[in-house]
């Protein structure tokens, strides 16, 4: 869900921010640990769900609502959920991918005033040359990772806000 997409693109803010450090820090043992404790996590919270909702009899007409009972701790819990799901992933995912864009333009910039100065300076063409296609190839296949992170995280973002608009506005 939303909780994963949030660890995947913190994942990508330290492989951008920390690349040298990125490997040691981001481990697939790590990953599936955090995986299933984030899976944990959110079978616990949204366990209440089970309880309160059902179905909804309104003048011979039936809906299925999430939350049929309302008593103070459904009214608490709607809105603890509407945080995990859509206040925190939005502030997270708009912070991040915010801290990814600048860091990627900073390095950018960077290589274009590295690759300036080696072309001005004239030391050993064929060492840099291969060095700038390396960082060439590295940089695009960062990029090209980076952009897909980035239109899932918006697609997320567009396409559920209006669901948790309607809970807010309807609760």
């Amino acid at each position: 869900g939303v909780l994963i997409i949030l660890a995947m693109t913190l994942d990508k803010v330290i492989a951008v921010k920390l690349p040298l450090k990125a490997k040691t820090i981001c481990t697939p043992r790590r990953a599936k640990i955090f995986v299933c404790v984030l899976w944990f996590f959110t079978a616990t919270y949204s366990s209440p769900q089970i309880y309160g909702s059902g179905m909804l009899y309104v003048s011979h007409t039936s809906l299925c609502s999430a939350y049929v009972y309302t008593n103070a701790f459904i009214d608490a819990y709607s809105w603890i959920n509407i945080v995990f799901n859509a206040v925190v992933p939005l502030v997270g995912l708009f912070v991040m991918n915010f801290v990814i864009i600048f860091a990627i333009r900073k390095r950018g910039k960077y290589f274009h005033s590295q690759q300036s100065t080696m072309m001005k300076g004239g030391k050993s063409e064929t060492v840099s040359s291969a060095t700038t296609q390396d960082n060439r190839k590295e940089s695009a296949r960062e990029r090209q990772l980076t952009v897909m992170l980035l239109l899932v995280s918006f697609a997320l973002l567009i396409l559920t806000l209006p669901n948790w608009i309607r809970f807010v506005v309807y609760t």
